[in-house]
């Protein structure tokens, strides 16, 4: 079955939580996003707490798991 925006290309530069939330949601409708971070830091919410015991932010798994998907 084809997704809604299989079509569509966004770049995201957003930083912090309701921006990359916004594209994680346009990719699960099927969207490619390519994500442009600041180098060797990344967004900021990868810093955030709670963290796993591989020292990664909870919100940055949640929000950056798009990367995963394609």
């Amino acid at each position: 079955m084809a997704e809604a925006l299989e079509t569509v290309r966004v770049l995201d530069s957003t930083q912090v939580s309701s921006g990359p939330f916004c594209t994680l949601q346009l990719a699960d409708l099927g969207a490619q996003v390519i994500e442009v971070q600041i180098a060797a830091e990344g967004d900021p919410t990868r810093h955030d707490q709670p963290r796993t015991d591989g020292g990664e932010s909870g919100i940055g798994i949640d929000l950056n798991r798009r990367s995963e998907r394609r």
